[in-house]
Parts: structure tokens; C-alpha cells; sequence
């Protein structure tokens, strides 16, 4: 049972240098790392200033096999066109009529969408393209795979989090400093108690550092590693689904305890942003 693990799992920061002619903010399928392509994509480190106190960012060629593989789970063609795999859904009036709480809650979603999208979106004026990548969720199936292939796993995480409570002049004051947020791809919101913060360099130990996840991604990467760990002698299969948590909970939680007494559910009808990753395993009878 991992309930809020993903978020807070090690992420690894890619960079992809673009060509000349390839640099277009429109361009989204610049988010695809392929055998073909790897020559342009580099691994971030973190290095100590000299003798102060501040942390700088390093590029170096892509060689990390762990960062590498995450990359080519996560940063394929099906998701290069958006790394969070959803769409800005436009929203009919017979439908806000009929389905009220639905339709407001996709209104919430579209809103955080756009607010993110705006933040991502790439500087025009550069040829680096940012994006962060879940290492350490691979690592986690990993171990998940190779130690306890019986297992069953229940993860709940926010599949959405939205843009840094910060103005855009904020933002755009960090925008060439290490660790800036600003035009990187699944970038962690940065926050702390009463506020949020543009990079993931400040201070430690000051903030909390989250990410959302990409169930539908994840979802894909767990099967690979499952198929690469499978043994051909072992006699059960696997089953993956990722639902909502309304869903979830309407199916097994006595949430007639949640209930309040205008018939409003919080556990039901808010958290929009979380969902629930289910994976089990079955005997295979022969």
C-alpha cells in the first residue's frame, strides 16, 4: 500500500538540446526519447558552487541506465504530445444541466491544465528543452517485481498539481538561475508553509517537494518490467487498472460514513486531482 509515495519518490532532470530547425514552442514532439535521438538528450547533476553555500546544474551526455530507461518508459510517442495525458475539454451546456458535479469538476481540471501548460511552455529564445522523469518509481517497480512478484499493489497519488502559486514576474526573475521551474516539463511544485517557490534548489529541508504522476505512463512501465522479470515456469498473470478515487471508494469504502448532512461526500466529490493505481496478480491454471 503506497498512499502519497510516488509524489515524493527521486526524480531525474533530462535536457534535450534541440537543432536549429527544430526549436519551436509548438513543437511538442521534441518530449520523445528514442534510440535515434538519444545523442541530444543529457542527464542533470547537482554540484555545490565552490566554497558557497549555492548549488549549480551541470549537463553531461545521457549515460545514466536508470535515468535512460525511465526515459524510454515514460517520454514515448504516446505521451510526447502531453506528458500529463490529458486535453482541455470543452464543456456543453446539456451536460452541466444533467451531470453538474461531473462537469465541475472537469471546469477545475481544465483550469489547472492551462495554468500548467502556460508555466511548461519552453523559452522560445532557447534550444533546451526540460523535463523531469520518475526514477525512483522505477526503482519502486522494480524491487516491487524482482522481490515480491505475487505482490498486490494499491498506490493513491494526485495525477495533477497545479502551476506554483507565484506570479508570472516571480517565475520569470528566475528564469536563467539553477533549479528555475519555469518551461520544464512534469516540473514538482515547490512549497512551503505559507508559500510556494520557483526552484527546486531552495534551501533544504525548507520545503516540500511533490510531483504529479502519470498513472497512464506508469501503468505502462509497470507491465514492461513486469514482462522483463517474468519467468516462463511461473503460472499466474497480471492485471492493471487505474481508476479515480470517487471510483474507488464507491466501490469499496463505507462512504455512507463520509456523508454530511446536506448529502455533500468530500471524499466522493473533491480530491479531482487523485487517482488510484491497482495492480494484482492471479493463479494461472493449467
Amino acid at each position: 500500500i503506497a498512499m502519497e509515495v510516488l509524489d515524493n519518490l527521486p526524480h531525474d532532470k533530462l535536457v534535450r538540446k534541440m537543432g536549429p530547425f527544430s526549436t519551436s514552442v509548438e513543437n511538442e514532439n521534441w518530449c520523445e526519447y528514442t534510440k535515434e535521438n538519444k545523442a541530444s538528450w543529457f542527464q542533470t547533476m547537482i554540484q555545490q558552487k565552490g566554497k558557497s553555500k549555492e548549488y549549480e546544474e551541470v549537463l553531461k551526455p545521457l549515460c545514466d541506465k536508470l535515468a535512460m530507461r525511465a526515459a524510454s518508459y515514460y517520454l514515448t510517442k504516446l505521451n510526447a504530445n502531453d506528458s500529463l495525458n490529458k486535453t482541455d475539454t470543452g464543456i456543453a451546456f446539456r451536460d452541466f444541466i444533467r451531470r453538474p458535479l461531473d462537469v465541475m469538476e472537469q471546469m477545475s481540471r481544465n483550469s489547472v491544465y492551462r495554468e500548467r501548460k502556460l508555466a511548461e511552455r519552453p523559452d522560445p529564445k532557447s534550444n533546451l528543452r526540460k523535463v523531469f522523469v520518475p526514477t525512483g518509481a522505477v526503482q519502486f517497480m522494480d524491487v516491487l517485481h524482482s522481490k515480491f512478484p505475487r505482490h498486490h499493489l494499491i498506490a493513491a497519488d494526485f495525477d495533477e498539481l497545479p502551476a506554483p502559486d507565484l506570479t508570472l514576474n516571480q517565475l520569470l526573475q528566475t528564469k536563467d538561475k539553477p533549479g528555475s521551474l519555469l518551461g520544464c516539463r512534469n516540473a514538482p511544485l515547490v512549497s512551503g508553509n505559507t508559500q510556494d517557490y520557483p526552484s527546486y534548489l531552495h534551501k533544504p529541508g525548507t520545503a516540500d517537494i511533490f510531483f504529479q504522476t502519470d498513472f497512464q505512463a506508469m501503468r505502462n512501465a509497470y507491465i514492461k518490467i513486469y514482462k522483463s522479470n517474468f519467468v516462463s515456469s511461473e503460472k499466474f498473470s497480471r492485471r492493471v487498472d487505474v481508476v479515480s478515487q470517487k471510483a474507488f471508494l464507491t466501490k469499496y469504502a463505507e462512504h455512507h460514513n463520509t456523508r454530511t448532512r446536506n448529502g455533500y461526500n468530500p471524499m466522493l466529490e473533491d480530491y479531482h486531482n487523485t487517482r488510484f493505481f491497482l495492480g494484482s496478480y492471479s493463479e494461472t491454471i493449467s
